[in-house]
């Protein structure tokens, strides 16, 4: 494995440089492809992909390679705030690290079985979310540069205004820091100058 920096489109075109790690298989056979992961909702740096092993990156021993971005607001970038359930510089995070991770192992000369970018998408809890958003954002801006095969997501936050209306009128939420991350990181990618006094 190995902890990778990388340039990414940001916020609003704002280009920045993000951290995850990327998993290739140990042998020089023909990659399967490339296996994108969406992290779940963390809220320490310590747990993000660069910092700590990630139960997916056993994925690689079947031939893949794995991605996973920490997203804006982990890694590198920890001093900014997290972009939680944003989907779509969430999800440019992702398929940045993916284009630059194909690009990189083709010219280390590393060999894929199909000449198309093959590409698996998977994630839960808030990883679900970013699936559903990397895999419309490949659709729409990125159909010539991967072949998507198939997503996986599980248990995601897939409708923000249900899911946080829903958390305010029951008064919880299965992890408390949620309300506060959806509320900072919305504030922060659309810049709606929120007073947090009220």
């Amino acid at each position: 494995s190995d902890v990778v920096k990388y340039k990414s489109a940001g916020i609003n075109s704002d280009s920045l440089y993000l951290s995850g790690k990327i998993y290739i298989p140990n042998q020089k056979v023909p990659l399967r492809g490339i296996f994108i992961v969406n992290h779940y909702t963390i809220t320490q740096n310590s747990q993000a992909p660069s910092q700590s092993f990630q139960l997916e990156a056993v994925i690689s021993l079947l031939g893949y390679a794995v991605v996973m971005s920490d997203y804006i607001g982990f890694g590198i970038t920890k001093d900014l705030p997290q972009t939680y359930l944003c989907a779509d510089p969430t999800a440019q995070a992702s398929v940045d690290l993916a284009l630059n991770t194909y690009r990189y192992l083709k010219n280390k000369g590393y060999n894929f079985e199909s000449s198309q970018n093959k590409v698996y998408n998977m994630g839960y809890s808030q990883g679900g979310g970013v699936t559903l958003a990397v895999q419309k954002m490949i659709e729409s801006k990125y159909p010539n540069d991967f072949q998507l095969v198939k997503s996986f997501a599980g248990a995601g936050p897939y409708d923000i205004t249900t899911t946080y209306n829903e958390m305010l009128e029951k008064d919880y939420s299965p992890i408390a820091a949620v309300p506060s991350l959806v509320l900072i990181g919305m504030n922060y990618v659309e810049k709606l100058n929120l007073d947090f006094s009220k």
